[in-house]
């Protein structure tokens, strides 16, 4: 062997490039977008996305101390509580495991929306509530206080009144409007319905 031979190491290979983009003569690194978070989630667009803005929003009226802009983004995020569970469930059914951990997420950041939205004001929903119940919004808040003076500030009253009243044969619709006049009284919205009947 040649003495002045020197064995020498392969060369490392490169480092892995950053994605660039042409910007006129410069190129611009591109991050990689996160794949996680709310920001992920409103770019998810659909119910997660709904439920990501208007969390966003709510995040940012509590921080700020802002009530009317957390009541407002309250009230979207029951009108989005109408339909989330059903679509939680499809979500975590489907084999889209990106949308299912977007979801999860989501869902996360909701339970800690409500919290934080009742520890700053000291209720667990807007006081004029504002809510319509086209698609039954209103009652499902309702039953989900579970309580009587909210519920009836909602203008709902006790389901298992609505179902003794409709057992007798009155109309579910009239039994709750009713119900909701006589604040709850059974035996008076009983009184009304009979005289209705005649």
């Amino acid at each position: 062997k040649d003495p002045r031979f020197v064995p020498q190491r392969p060369p490392a290979p490169p480092p892995p490039r950053a994605c660039v983009a042409a910007s006129g003569s410069h190129q611009a690194a591109m991050p990689t977008p996160a794949r996680s978070g709310p920001e992920f989630g409103e770019r998810l667009g659909g119910p997660v996305g709904e439920m990501e803005a208007a969390l966003t929003k709510l995040r940012k009226g509590i921080a700020d101390g802002d009530e009317v802009m957390s009541d407002e983004a309250m009230r979207q995020v029951v009108r989005l509580e109408a339909t989330w569970q059903g679509f939680m469930t499809n979500a975590l059914a489907g084999d889209d495991a990106e949308l299912t951990q977007a979801a999860l997420e989501a869902n996360d950041r909701l339970q800690q929306g409500h919290a934080e939205y009742s520890a700053k004001f000291g209720r667990d929903f807007p006081v004029d509530g504002g809510f319509d119940d086209d698609d039954g919004v209103a009652a499902a808040l309702a039953a989900e206080v579970g309580n009587d003076a909210e519920a009836e500030a909602f203008g709902f009253v006790d389901a298992e009144s609505v179902a003794k009243l409709t057992a007798m044969g009155f109309k579910q619709d009239r039994v709750r409007d009713v119900l909701a006049d006589m604040g709850g009284n059974v035996e008076a919205a009983l009184e009304v319905l009979m005289a209705e009947r005649g």
